[in-house]
């Protein structure tokens, strides 16, 4: 043991300053024991408790750095400016993301004797997915560095300096360029999970979350770490529902294969019937009228009749009409296996996938899409894990860690 000065950090109590004691392992690597209780990282200089408030309300509180800023000033007396609450909602989210991708890792394992195959057993297990678009940044923020000049000195008296320009560092696009980028979300729950509310509307009462913008193949991975955790290997059934996108179909046909149940979400289905009405008929009570019958042809699974009214349509219209009628009956042609609606409801399967549009909005949309917000790749990783962390009923669990995180050798 040696003595290491003394140290000061912000804890919930305010400012404090503490002499501390620093201990040597036989491996080189030295630790302070206090410094470990207050959950100080190195080189920094706030406590566990201040550290959680700000990834807390940086990342699931506020709307925005600036309002996190200000609602722990109002609410708990912490003064931090909007760059110190995003500096450290960052590096919490890092953590929460490499930690979440060694437990997918881990659930995604072949099967072995004598370890656990799912955190849950459920008879009949539904995936839900769907994507949520945020705005981009290409490039770094903040204002365009200088270009590096450097004059070399001219030997002979009326030669001009040759002047070299150094190369601007590469980065990943234009500065300043926006850009659309999709994040993944994706809900799983088990048919026995369900319940009514006394008004009769569906409630789920346990169900776990994913959300990645990692592209298709990460969100995949994630997705299939999920339903193993929650038991598909020794399910009976297992229900994919989606919004038609083919990326959906793909994941669910690649991983699950033929156990997979497609289900295209009848909402998203009666929206094409809506605009297209609105294309066909100037007037909007026709409009409305046309839709709506063709809606409930559909959900008593006259697919093939719809799709019949679609091709006599075509037949008598020309131009932009005829072209979204073709749209149309290519869609309903691609899904027809995944409209079987009566059918659906008669085994007690959901044919609506509004739990996880919902999902995209509170954990994605709340946060990510405010008024003039753009995100680079890590900073929407890192917010988006921790929103995922809170949304799973993980957020204790992640903190309780931290003692092990700053000090392995407890």
């Amino acid at each position: 043991m040696s003595p290491r000065g003394v140290r000061r950090c912000l804890t919930l109590w305010g400012w404090i300053v503490y002499a501390r004691a620093w201990y040597m392992g036989e491996d080189g690597v030295g630790f302070s024991p206090v410094d470990a209780a207050l959950g100080l990282r190195p080189h920094g200089k706030l406590s566990r408790g201040v550290r959680r408030r700000a990834a807390y309300a940086g990342a699931v509180w506020a709307g925005s750095f600036l309002a996190a800023s200000q609602m722990l000033w109002e609410c708990a007396g912490i003064e931090l400016d909007p760059s110190a609450i995003e500096r450290e909602t960052l590096k919490n989210g890092e953590t929460a993301f490499d930690e979440q991708k060694q437990r997918d890792e881990t659930w995604s394992r072949p099967e072995k004797p004598g370890e656990p195959v799912a955190e849950r057993e459920n008879e009949d297990v539904v995936v839900a997915a769907d994507g949520v678009f945020t705005l981009g940044q290409k490039g770094r923020r903040g204002p365009k560095p200088k270009k590096n000049r450097e004059k070399a000195v001219a030997r002979e008296g009326d030669v001009e300096p040759v002047v070299a320009e150094a190369a601007e560092p590469e980065s990943d696009g234009v500065q300043g360029k926006s850009f659309g980028r999709e994040t993944k979300v994706g809900i799983v729950y088990g048919l026995s999970d369900r319940a009514r509310t006394a008004g009769g509307r569906r409630l789920l009462i346990d169900r776990r979350v994913v959300a990645s913008s990692e592209g298709i193949e990460g969100f995949g991975q994630r997705l299939k770490a999920l339903v193993c955790r929650w038991g598909w290997r020794h399910a009976r059934r297992v229900v994919v529902l989606g919004d038609g996108a083919p990326w959906i179909w793909l994941w669910a046909i690649g991983f699950l294969g033929e156990r997979a149940i497609q289900i295209l979400d009848f909402w998203h289905a009666k929206e094409h019937l809506v605009e297209l009405g609105k294309k066909l008929f100037e007037q909007a009570c026709e409009a409305s009228a046309w839709s709506e019958t063709q809606g409930q042809r559909v959900r008593a699974g006259e697919v093939d009749g719809v799709i019949a009214t679609l091709e006599d349509l075509a037949r008598r219209r020309r131009g932009c009409a005829r072209e979204a009628i073709l749209t149309e009956m290519g869609y309903f042609r691609t899904n027809r296996q995944r409209m079987r609606y009566p059918e659906y409801e008669a085994q007690g399967l959901p044919i609506g996938s509004g739990s996880v549009e919902s999902l995209g909005k509170c954990l994605v949309k709340k946060r990510m899409c405010g008024g003039g917000m753009r995100w680079e790749k890590p900073g929407l990783r890192a917010v988006v894990a921790l929103r995922e962390l809170h949304e799973n009923g993980d957020w204790h669990e992640f903190w309780d860690q931290d003692v092990r995180r700053l000090l392995p050798a407890a």
